[in-house]
């Protein structure tokens, strides 16, 4: 019984930016901001806005990873791909600091409903994922913000394995 991520062993701080599905900025640059001063490497952002928040948040974000080295990965949106629509990746998974991640289904096919386009670097599960809700009771979710933990727990995998892009 129980839910198991994909590195058991990574300490996870969660930092809550959203009451209801709504929040301000105001929290989301805080949460950066205090995932860099505890020395946080990874960052999953299972939330987000089709609208900019603005060049303050997006500064939070690129500092925290072009300054201090903290890897940003987000869910890309769940606004599936309408004709004409192009790119409809939300933020802040669209900036270039921010790991975007689609979801793809059990057949590891895009789900109908996740958002694309050039933005989105990786895909991972996100359909019927085994998850649980504050109280502690057990539900199968779907969305990429059920995705984006798959990649952030492979990135911290990655780290502590000590692997490197330089060969």
């Amino acid at each position: 019984d129980g839910v198991v991520g994909v590195a058991p062993e990574a300490r996870i701080y969660a930092l809550k930016v959203l009451e209801g599905g709504t929040g301000s900025y105001s929290d989301v640059i805080a949460a950066i901001q205090w995932a860099v001063d505890n020395g946080m490497q990874v960052t999953n952002n299972s939330y987000g806005s089709s609208g900019d928040p603005g060049e303050l948040v997006k500064a939070a974000f690129d500092a925290a990873y072009y300054t201090y080295g903290v890897l940003h990965v987000a869910a890309a949106g769940n606004n599936g791909n309408p004709p004409g629509r192009g790119d409809n990746v939300i933020y802040p998974a669209r900036w270039d600091s921010v790991i975007a991640v689609a979801a793809t289904d059990e057949s590891d096919n895009r789900a109908r409903w996740s958002s694309t386009g050039l933005d989105v670097e990786l895909s991972a599960p996100g359909v019927n994922i085994n998850s649980i809700l504050p109280g502690g009771d057990y539900v199968r979710m779907s969305g990429t913000s059920m995705a984006s933990p798959h990649v952030a727990g492979t990135a911290a995998l990655v780290i502590t394995a000590g692997i490197t892009g330089n060969g």
